[in-house]
C-alpha cells in the first residue's frame, strides 16, 4: 500500500507542477523553487517531487543544471555561449 500512496503523491506533484508551469508563475528567469521548498508547498515527499521533475524533464518542460537549479522550459542551446554576436 505504501507504494500506491507514493505513486499517488508523485502523480499529485506532477499535476500541480504542470499547472504551475502553465501559469508562468516562476518569474522571468523561470527558476523553480528547490525540491525541498516544492515538497513543503505541495505537502508531499521530496522523492515524489523528484519523480515528478524527472517526468517533466523527459517531456522537455523543464531543465536542470547541477549547482544552478531547475528551470521552466527547454534548456538553452549551449552554442549561444560560444558564439560572438
Amino acid at each position: 500500500m505504501a507504494s500506491n500512496q507514493s505513486q499517488e503523491n508523485s502523480n499529485y506533484a506532477l499535476d500541480r507542477l504542470r499547472r504551475l508551469l502553465a501559469s508562468d508563475e516562476f518569474g522571468k528567469d523561470g527558476k523553480l523553487p528547490t525540491e525541498r521548498a516544492l515538497s513543503e508547498s505541495l505537502g508531499v515527499s521530496r522523492r515524489s517531487v523528484r519523480r515528478a521533475l524527472e517526468v517533466l524533464e523527459a517531456e522537455g518542460r523543464i531543465w536542470r543544471r547541477q549547482g544552478q537549479g531547475t528551470f521552466a522550459g527547454r534548456e538553452p542551446d549551449s552554442w549561444g555561449e560560444h558564439v560572438d554576436t
